[in-house]
């Protein structure tokens, strides 16, 4: 029987799949934002860009840095994927965002997207722009 741990990386996986084949570019996983403690983490980040796909809006930065959280639920005892992302953790996926550009300066003019995936029972859900920081 998997563990949580490879059910996790299962899913993930999935969800990188699915972005990949969506023309999403991959920068990084599991990343992990660290000063003299942990302020939180992301799943997946993936970049693209949206002056190949849209040529009619005049959009001053088309390119997006899009932030992923992953969750999974083989059944929903617990409840659903989706259900377990609390507020605090979409400020702490924020928090790591901004950790992210001071250390990656090329991603800093992106317009940036957090985006929510679960797995329920091998259903994939993705709600894209999840959270409003402004």
């Amino acid at each position: 029987m998997p563990t949580n741990y490879e059910l996790g990386l299962k899913a993930q996986n999935l969800v990188k799949e699915f972005y990949l084949k969506n023309d999403y570019k991959i920068v990084i996983e599991n990343y992990q934002a660290y000063t003299t403690r942990k302020i939180g983490e992301v799943d997946l980040i993936f970049t693209k860009d949206y002056s190949k796909v849209d040529t009619h809006t005049k959009i001053t930065n088309p390119n997006i840095l899009v932030m992923v959280e992953v969750k999974m639920r083989s059944n929903d005892k617990f409840g659903k994927g989706l259900e377990q992302i609390s507020k605090s953790k979409l400020k702490a996926m924020y928090s790591s965002y901004l950790h992210f550009i001071t250390k990656h300066k090329e991603y800093s003019q992106f317009n940036v997207r957090i985006d929510v995936a679960s797995i329920d029972m091998g259903k994939i859900t993705i709600i894209p722009n999840c959270y409003d920081f402004s």
